[in-house]
């Protein structure tokens, strides 16, 4: 039996996440809005210079122990990396378009690893030795490479991959006397790896940005051995045991620069569109800065975020237009003083969180939608990036948060906005998959999401079945999956729904079609 998410069902259970998404308006300057006018769009140049492998190295120490011929070595790294990429700026200060320009990004690295050596040798019949390598330093192992990719990379990664071929470096000859040489192969499976994703791209007046993360990996692998002709009884070779130097240093934020635009005709054809604000914002309505922890907006038209320099602010109400305390005694934002906020519409606090816990009559509604919309902007911003950066998917998205009703008449409402915006619907899609599968217990929905609106099949699955929901319900894959079957079931989508992974619904549907088979017509 294939395993169904039934929207009208679920969605009595999670309704609509409202997530803050800036979306990029397309506008023709003219002599009243401070900009345009010219013939081309104006290409902004991103970059960014980092090291490539800091702070990687290996000392082995004298190894392999208790042998006649010991071998220490001492490895370390050097190197840089680069991150660039271009778009074009269009429309006016006042209403401004930063397009990405496709095939204009680019992440290299490239750099090398330095050895020196210590040996320590007493063979029957040759001079005893315990000192430095000479010659070990001049050997160099280099690495570098690139890799092309269509910015802003929100929802994807561009690695370059150095490959180190595997290789014999030149040998060294022993010191001190001793007739022999020492050799080191660097084996297969070297590598160092520099890889890119984008986080945000935005524009606020003449002003741009692009940040991202990086994340370095890989290891060079050393199969060193020392060979010494040892009198009467010829050439010996002393095995000494395989160095791997591993690359594992924390992912790094970038900023590939905040940059004064001047605007053009139109942007690029087939570039993603930049947030219009700032990349350290946050939206209208939203949770303060964790510095500052400004206050939360309301649920129907908030106040102002509070900035990360805003004070302790407090909830908006829950149906007026901004708490009294919704203004931030810093630098946050302020609320208009709404009517009919509930009773924790004043509470002053540092976070939701603190105002939950003074007034638990809250947590039904506001101290709910707090936790849900941060956990929403914490663990979908890629999602919300990418489809904040495709005008039809922020369209497609606004259009859904704006269905109201029962849950029939949210899911028809729901379904109209996919097809208004077929070109918005994979995002939209993989962004309601984030939301569902990483938030719907923090927005107040029980762990199994799935019905099917048959109370007998209902049960099973959640008793029966109740491991395998949970597993199905927090798969990002599978919900992503589940909302394209289920909004584009008998009608015609744009997206594949074939197209998404579904691994993560195979336990339920195992469980649905077996144990529950009776009860759920299978």
């Amino acid at each position: 039996m294939t395993l169904l998410l039934d929207l009208r069902v679920s969605m009595r259970r999670l309704a609509p996440v409202a997530l803050p998404l800036v979306m990029g308006l397309v506008a023709c300057g003219s002599s009243g809005d401070g900009g345009g006018g010219a013939s081309g769009p104006s290409e902004v140049a991103f970059h960014a210079d980092v090291s490539a492998i800091p702070g990687v190295s290996k000392d082995t120490g004298l190894q392999p122990s208790g042998s006649p011929v010991q071998l220490q070595l001492k490895v370390s790294a050097s190197g840089n990396g680069a991150i660039d990429a271009a778009a074009f700026a269009s429309g006016s200060a006042g209403a401004p378009v930063l397009t990405s320009k496709p095939g204009s990004g680019k992440v290299s690295v490239q750099g090398g690893f330095a050895l020196e050596g210590r040996l320590v040798a007493s063979v029957t019949g040759l001079p005893s030795y315990d000192g430095p390598v000479p010659g070990l330093d001049n050997v160099k192992i280099e690495f570098k490479n690139d890799a092309a990719f269509d910015p802003y990379l929100l929802s994807g990664t561009a690695v370059a991959k150095a490959a180190i071929p595997a290789t014999d470096l030149p040998s060294i000859p022993l010191p001190g006397g001793l007739p022999g040489s020492l050799i080191i192969k660097v084996a297969d499976g070297s590598t160092v790896n520099l890889e890119f994703h984008g986080v945000c791209a935005s524009i606020q007046g003449d002003q741009a940005q692009y940040t991202g993360t990086i994340t370095r990996s890989g290891s060079l692998i050393l199969q060193p051995r020392v060979e010494i002709d040892v009198p009467m009884l010829g050439k010996k070779t002393f095995d000494i045991p395989e160095v791997t130097v591993p690359i594992a240093v924390p992912a790094e934020a970038v900023d590939l620069g905040k940059k004064t635009v001047a605007f053009g005709g139109v942007g690029a054809e087939g570039g993603e569109t930049a947030k219009v604000g700032t990349c350290d914002a946050v939206g209208d309505g939203g949770v303060g800065g964790a510095s500052g922890g400004g206050g939360a907006g309301g649920t129907a038209g908030g106040g102002n975020g509070g900035s990360s320099a805003g004070g302790n602010g407090g909830v908006g109400g829950s149906s007026g237009q901004g708490g009294t305390g919704a203004g931030g005694t810093g630098a946050g934002g302020t609320g208009t003083g709404g009517t009919g906020g509930s009773s924790c519409a004043g509470l002053s606090c540092a976070s939701s969180s603190e105002c939950c816990a003074d007034a638990p009559e809250c947590v039904s509604n506001k101290c709910t939608q707090s936790a849900c919309q941060a956990c929403g902007q914490g663990a979908c911003a890629n999602q919300i990036q990418a489809c904040s950066g495709n005008s039809e998917c922020a369209a497609l998205w606004t259009c859904y948060n704006a269905c109201t009703g029962d849950a029939n008449q949210v899911y028809a409402c729901s379904q109209s906005c996919v097809l208004a915006h077929p070109s918005g619907q994979d995002g939209f899609f993989r962004l309601q998959g984030c939301v569902y599968a990483k938030c719907h217990e923090s927005c107040g929905a029980p762990s199994c999401l799935f019905g099917s609106g048959n109370p007998a099949c209902d049960t099973c699955m959640t008793t029966t079945c109740s491991s395998q929901c949970d597993v199905a319900s927090d798969s990002q894959d599978c919900m992503t999956y589940e909302f394209c079957v289920s909004y584009c079931s008998g009608v015609s989508c744009t997206a594949d729904c074939n197209s998404y992974p579904k691994t993560g619904c195979q336990p339920m549907e195992d469980c649905i079609s077996g144990p529950c088979a009776s009860q759920c017509g299978g």
